[in-house]
């Protein structure tokens, strides 16, 4: 039993050196052969009498005397005992050579001569008095426990290091786990605010719209730009394009007897603030000329600064609203006499006949400006014939930029009026609307457009 027990170990420690058998069986393997010629007992005789010289006289090897030990001649003396089966001599060899490899710290060939020395005399009779003894060679001097702690100690080390690795990694992870949590959830309640601003903004823009739409069906059912123009002179044209929904500029017509009045306003701004002015001015034309029955344009023009100022309340304490105003053409056609009187503010009308424009130029200033030197309006005369055509615009035509930020200017439009003059004034309107989308391109509109056409 005690037989089989020390076989077993054997075979396990066998089994976790077989690297550092192999070693040696390498190392032997590329030993010098001597001289075959002479007797091996000669030669073994000679080698060990060169091994045993260089050890100490008491028998006790040091750390210094092993690493400067010469090797060569137990390793080949080896190899022959192994070779002739001297196992005695190749025990006393092997407990040498892996003795000096164990002080020199070399601990793998160390183990590599021990148990392969063990290993012939597996199936000798000397079996167990070698391995008891190569045993306890070992264990006394300590080399095994080296080994096994060295072990021990480096894994331990490799551990801690993946240990460490894993920590980092971990906590690696979880940073990124937990930022991007916050970042999701700072992203998902921004998302949010941003979504009910939205709404907020839809449902506001949905109200503004719908207001809008409802003030622009109010203008346009007290300002009727095209029925009175249309009405009076079956020959002509309105080309109206608010910038907004609703407009600052408008068309006022009104007919007292014979006298046809046409006015093309202006008004300061454009979008809600310039309609409201719009309509201002539109129930004040109205009063002065069906009220106060005054028939003249240029005292139509006073009466309406006059009232303008009145109804907004112009004055040195309320300076908000100094600026306020209308730019405006006013007209008086009597059809049958073939007379025109114009008055403006700001304003010019242009007849063109048989190619020719003539320009009617208005006063150098707006209805409704504050000023401490004020002068009356005045009033133009003019004779007209059949087949003239009377143009009136405000500034938003002219004015509007294009692509490259440059305006269409007043003397193109007067130039495109006259080259097209010969068409019918539906046809005007057309080109008059192309032309200017063409020029505008992708640029927004800056103001509002309004352009009228009449033909006598």
């Amino acid at each position: 039993m005690r037989f089989r027990l020390i076989q077993f170990n054997v075979l396990i420690i066998f089994a976790l050196n077989f690297s550092c058998f192999s070693q040696v069986r390498e190392t032997t393997g590329e030993l010098k052969i001597i001289d075959r010629s002479k007797d091996n007992k000669e030669r073994l005789d000679s080698l060990l009498n060169l091994h045993y010289k260089q050890q100490p006289l008491d028998g006790n090897y040091t750390a210094d005397l092993a690493k400067g030990f010469d090797l060569q001649f137990a390793k080949i003396a080896y190899k022959i005992c192994f070779e002739t089966l001297r196992y005695d001599t190749l025990q006393s060899l092997a407990i040498d050579i892996g003795y000096i490899h164990e002080l020199r710290e070399e601990y793998d060939s160390a183990f590599a001569y021990y148990f392969n020395t063990i290993s012939l005399f597996e199936e000798t009779e000397k079996y167990d008095k070698t391995f008891s003894l190569t045993q306890n060679i070992l264990y006394n001097n300590n080399t095994l426990y080296k080994i096994i702690e060295a072990d021990k100690i480096e894994q331990k080390k490799q551990n801690k290091k993946i240990l460490y690795l894993f920590i980092i990694i971990l906590i690696f992870l979880l940073i990124i786990i937990f930022s991007t949590v916050l970042f999701y959830r700072k992203v998902k309640v921004k998302n949010q605010q941003i979504s009910v601003k939205n709404r907020n903004l839809e449902d506001a823009q949905s109200q503004i719209k719908s207001s809008l739409d409802y003030a622009q069906n109010i203008q346009n059912s007290i300002i009727q730009n095209e029925i009175g123009l249309t009405k009076s002179f079956s020959d002509s044209f309105v080309l109206f394009m608010p910038k907004d929904t609703v407009s600052g500029d408008f068309l006022w017509t009104n007919k007292c007897e014979e006298d046809i009045f046409i006015g093309v306003a202006d008004c300061t701004g454009h979008g809600v603030p310039g309609a409201l002015l719009s309509i201002v001015g539109n129930f004040l034309l109205d009063a002065i000329v069906n009220y106060d029955r005054l028939r003249d344009t240029n005292e139509v023009l006073d009466k309406l600064h006059v009232e303008v100022i009145r109804t907004l309340n112009k004055n040195a304490k309320n300076q908000k609203l100094n600026d306020e105003g209308m730019d405006i053409a006013l007209l008086k056609i009597d059809k049958k006499k073939l007379k025109l009187q114009f008055s403006g503010a700001n304003r010019s009308v242009y007849i063109v006949r048989n190619g020719e424009t003539i320009e009617l130029k208005g006063d150098r200033r707006p209805i409704g400006e504050t000023m401490v030197n004020y002068s009356p309006f005045k009033s133009i005369e003019f004779n007209l014939l059949k087949n003239d055509i009377i143009y009136s615009f405000s500034d938003g035509y002219y004015d509007q930029f294009n692509s490259s930020g440059k305006k269409f200017l007043k003397k193109n439009l007067l130039q495109l009026l006259s080259e097209a003059c010969t068409l019918k004034l539906e046809e005007q309107r057309q080109i008059l609307e192309k032309t200017l989308l063409n020029h505008q391109g992708t640029t927004q509109q800056t103001d509002d457009v309004l352009v009228i056409g009449l033909k006598i």
